[in-house]
Order: C-alpha cells, then sequence, then structure tokens
C-alpha cells in the first residue's frame, strides 16, 4: 500500500488571503503573486486544513462524481506546480489532525470541475522585493535599531 503524500503550505516568506471565492498568495521571497480560483482554491483551502493528497482527491473526485484516477493526475501535477513555486512543501506526516469536519462548503461556488490552474504574476516583482519587510534581522519587522549612544565631544 502507497503511503499517502502530506502537504504544508509553506510559513516562510509566504503569505495569502481568501478574497471571496478567489485565494491570492505572495512569495515574499522571489517576488511573484499567484491567483486561484475555482477548483484551485477550494484544493488550496482544502491543505490548510489537511494536507492529504489522498483526502483531496477523494473529496474533489465525491464532489464532482468523476473517477479517482482522472483527479488524481490533476491533483499531483498541481500540487506540483505549487512545489516548485515553493508555495507548498512535502511532509511525511499530516501537521493537521485528521476530523471529521465537513468540506462540502468548499466547493460552494465550484460550477463545474475545471482543472486546477495556478496564475502566476511576476509584473510586480520589484516592488514586493524592495518591501522594508525583507530588511529585518531576528527581532522581525517594524521594529527601530537599538539606540547607539550619541558621543558627545567636547
Amino acid at each position: 500500500m502507497c503511503q499517502s503524500r502530506y502537504y504544508q503550505i509553506q510559513t516562510h516568506g509566504v503569505i495569502f488571503e481568501a478574497i471571496d471565492d478567489e485565494i491570492v498568495i505572495i512569495n515574499l521571497d522571489v517576488g511573484h503573486y499567484y491567483h486561484l480560483t475555482g477548483v484551485a482554491a477550494a484544493i488550496w483551502t482544502l491543505l490548510e486544513r489537511n494536507g492529504s493528497k489522498d483526502r483531496i482527491v477523494t473529496t474533489v473526485a465525491a464532489h464532482f462524481n468523476l473517477s479517482e484516477e482522472l483527479i488524481n493526475e490533476q491533483v499531483q501535477c498541481f500540487l506540483d506546480e505549487l512545489e516548485n513555486e515553493k508555495l507548498v512543501i512535502l511532509n511525511m506526516q499530516s501537521t493537521v489532525e485528521e476530523g471529521s469536519e465537513q468540506v462540502e462548503h468548499e466547493f460552494k461556488a465550484v460550477g463545474e470541475f475545471v482543472t486546477p490552474r495556478l496564475e502566476k504574476y511576476a509584473d510586480m516583482k520589484d516592488l514586493l522585493l524592495i518591501d522594508p519587510i525583507h530588511e529585518v534581522d531576528e527581532h522581525g519587522w517594524p521594529n527601530r535599531p537599538p539606540a547607539v549612544p550619541a558621543i558627545i565631544l567636547e
């Protein structure tokens, strides 16, 4: 039996926000931003709750009444793309406890099944990379550097 693959959303340098039925992701380390809609946005939300690829495939297949074999390849391609963009990392086990939570509502706004796509944009790269958040030390941002005592010359 093949062990399920687990994915975790990258916590270092990656931020995201759900806006209505869309997900906007920013990779602050490289200056790219991404847009997810439909099935892709629902998969991202499922990743956030439980990174099991098998559970994602089962959930998507059941919702759209499609075969798991068909969905498996498309979900894996999407997860590979997220991993290549360093938006998720592969784990050996789940970082989220398995639960019986209802995930059906993640697909409430998704009409028909469309292959999940990661829309990538680099047009704001220069702006995102000059963000002062990148110029921080171990104390984080926004923190002023410690005051240097003044030297009084007489």
